[in-house]
């Protein structure tokens, strides 16, 4: 009988592929002897897809032709030990009112936003934090949603400003 050798050609720019790849997404990890992005890599591309829920999960990694081979079918086995939390994570669901706008306060005050239009800035500059709309008055109206002034909690601190003078 024949033996079939195979040869690789190892790419002296990217090795042999495992560690960073030519399609320059990141580290590989393996699992089920399949390599995979690494979590955070992983997410960010998973977000895009703009699914909804679990079943539109499972709708789009059950079909062959998915677009991504390097995202695991079961991220919460194969991430379980690698920063896995949950579902609504992983396809970038917008957090619970109240937690979005403890998100979006701590970012207001790091960066000194105090007005509608300051946010809308930093939205066009896409640094808001993960997971918290962009247009949270939209997304939030019948969950408690006031106005940008509680939204990035300005409401209230003038006066605090005017006594510290």
């Amino acid at each position: 009988m024949f033996a079939l050798v195979v040869c690789q050609k190892i790419d002296p720019k990217w090795g042999d592929g495992r560690k960073w790849g030519k399609n320059k997404l990141g580290k590989k990890l393996e699992h089920r002897s399949r390599l995979i992005l690494e979590y955070e890599v992983a997410r960010q591309f998973v977000w895009t897809l703009g699914l909804y829920d679990a079943n539109d999960w499972h709708d789009w990694a059950k079909d062959r032709r998915r677009g991504c081979v390097f995202i695991p079918r079961d991220p919460w086995n194969a991430y379980k030990d690698r920063g896995w939390v949950d579902m609504d994570d992983w396809l970038g669901r917008p957090l619970p009112f109240e937690e979005a706008r403890e998100k979006a306060r701590k970012f207001a005050k790091e960066r000194r936003i105090r007005t509608q239009a300051e946010w809308w800035a930093a939205v066009d500059s896409r640094t808001t934090p993960g997971r918290v709309p962009v247009r949270p008055g939209m997304y939030y109206r019948d969950d408690g949603w006031i106005g940008y002034d509680d939204w990035l909690g300005v409401a209230g601190n003038e006066e605090e400003e005017e006594e510290e003078r």
